[in-house]
């Protein structure tokens, strides 16, 4: 272990060659929105749209705080026709397979509720 020099608190150091093999391993490839449709079931295909959503809401709410009407609309386009919203996602991520299913939900409450 050394000290880190801007700071009073131990840091522990790490080997060189953890970072080497660290650095040979190749990045995990993102999972695309074919990859949602075809490899998850219903139930969890659901559960991750709903969490993108989510993490688009708050990051809405982040961006326009202490206003909450971009959040709001995400969560109202989403879940007020859950059903309905639910074959606009399916039609949009089948359109574009290789895309990232985070993006084309952006795109998709974009066009719904503004930036």
């Amino acid at each position: 272990m050394h000290r880190s020099k801007d700071s009073k608190s131990l840091v522990p150091a790490l080997p060189a060659a953890s970072i080497a093999l660290s650095l040979a391993v190749a990045p995990a490839s993102a999972q695309t929105a074919g990859d949602i449709m075809s490899k998850l079931e219903p139930e969890k295909r659901y559960s991750y749209v709903t969490g993108v959503i989510e993490g688009l809401a708050i990051a809405r709410y982040q961006n326009d705080k202490p206003d909450v009407t971009g959040m709001k609309c995400i969560y109202d386009w989403f879940h007020s026709d859950a059903k309905r919203q639910w074959e606009v996602i399916r039609t949009w991520f089948e359109r574009h397979p290789d895309q990232s299913p985070g993006a084309l939900l952006f795109v998709l409450t974009k066009k719904e509720c503004g930036a």
